[in-house]
């Protein structure tokens, strides 16, 4: 017979998850902010800069990655933190999103 929709919701709630993180320019070391499943599939991050980090310079950067490479996902070179912007990265990997520096 016919699925609805909220049997579809239902079924793919934990399937599918969607994270946001606020992450303040101060932070100065690298943090856990997110552990995924094992067997999960990271199918995207982003990464959002709202404003510039106005006292942000060369040495300032924000990684995304895992606990095997911490910028899998965003390298430090991937995000200008002194210009607004959003980057993204897809990387098909079995992983625990971590790391951001």
């Amino acid at each position: 017979g016919a699925v609805t929709k909220a049997q579809l919701d239902a079924t793919t709630e934990d399937l599918v998850q969607h994270i946001t993180l606020d992450v303040d320019y101060n932070d100065t070391t690298a943090s856990n902010i997110a552990t995924i499943s094992a067997g999960s599939r990271v199918i995207s991050v982003t990464v959002d800069i709202p404003s510039a980090w106005s006292s942000g310079g060369a040495g300032d950067y924000v990684e995304v990655g895992d606990t095997s490479n911490g910028s899998r996902f965003i390298r430090s070179g991937d995000v200008d933190v002194t210009a607004v912007g959003q980057y993204n990265s897809a990387q098909n990997s079995n992983s625990d999103l971590g790391n951001i520096s």
